[in-house]
């Protein structure tokens, strides 16, 4: 799937969670301490999310990260087939689950490393 695609479909998972759960873009930008203007742009103008901020949102949902990622099984395919596009889905959410993980972790040791210079001072 090329990026933009992905990108896209997450916006239109983004937007679907909002219509479900009753949300307008100002309350949303509000949930993950953003401006509505920022955020409409991040769902109509951007053709980019980061992880930071799909987590943000995910957790506004009160949802899984992993959950806000499209999963792309055609209804026409075989049995075995969606199982593999299910099985490499799968995969990907587990990888930018990592990702995210490793993130969290570095953002951490970031942190402490500013608290000891600050205190070194």
């Amino acid at each position: 799937m090329k990026r933009k695609g992905l990108v896209s479909d997450i916006k239109t998972k983004i937007i679907e969670k909002m219509t479900q759960c009753g949300l307008t873009q100002t309350i949303l930008a509000q949930k993950i301490d953003t401006s509505q203007q920022a955020f409409n742009k991040l769902l109509n103008q951007s053709d980019d999310i980061s992880i930071t901020k799909m987590e943000k949102i995910a957790e506004a949902f009160d949802i899984k990260f992993n959950e806000l990622l499209p999963l792309n099984i055609n209804q026409n395919n075989s049995d075995s087939s969606k199982e593999n596009v299910q099985t490499i889905n799968i995969n990907e959410k587990e990888i930018l689950n990592q990702i995210l993980e490793s993130q969290k972790q570095l953002m951490g040791l970031i942190k402490q490393v500013i608290e000891r210079d600050s205190v070194g001072k």
